[in-house]
């Protein structure tokens, strides 16, 4: 007999010893409801305004253009493009934010990501976490947000660890995270 997890000649059973207890250690993972820090995304409509700034820039652009033809139609359906094309970008990052969610356990971090159809969660061991890192663009740092970094042992050449971006009070958070989790990494 061979053991369904890893093909190991065992006895009897369907399971080796060292696959028994990875089993028991992930059941025991799973059941940790002791919530340590939750890390939300921010929403600031006049940042996403300013991170989008190439659609207020095309839309300035093409009113420019359309007054420069002298219709009054084709500066309405300019003006009216760009509102309608700010308001998608606005209610899309909204959308981002809320469903964007980062929780901290005692022995794990789950990272949920919910918009419409694409549905992610994502569970670390605090085992395979590396390296917590943070940092903040221009805008971000006019803001008071920043992105937070989890690189876990299986991150690669593509990413695969945790990306949290527009965190509010970076500097905080990344100091309380540190404070909390910092020994059991």
């Amino acid at each position: 007999m061979r053991c369904s997890l890893c093909g190991k000649k065992i006895e009897n059973g369907t399971l080796c010893n060292e696959c028994i207890e990875t089993y028991k250690q992930d059941k025991a993972i799973e059941q940790d409801d002791k919530l340590l820090l939750k890390i939300n995304r921010k929403f600031l409509p006049l940042h996403q305004l300013l991170v989008n700034f190439e659609v207020i820039l095309l839309g300035i652009i093409m009113i420019v253009l359309s007054i420069l033809a002298q219709n009054i139609s084709y500066v309405v359906c300019s003006i009216s493009f760009i509102v309608i094309s700010l308001l998608f970008f606005l209610m899309i990052n909204k959308r981002i934010a809320v469903g964007t969610k980062c929780l901290f356990y005692e022995t794990k971090v789950v990272y949920t990501f919910d918009f419409g159809f694409v549905h992610r969660k994502k569970v670390l061991k605090y085992s395979e976490i590396v390296e917590i890192t943070s940092d903040q663009r221009f805008l971000q740092a006019r803001f008071g947000l920043g992105r937070i970094n989890i690189f876990s042992n299986k991150s690669g050449f593509v990413f695969n660890g945790i990306m949290i971006e527009d965190v509010p009070n970076i500097k905080e958070t990344v100091k309380k995270l540190r404070e909390l989790i910092g020994d059991k990494i």
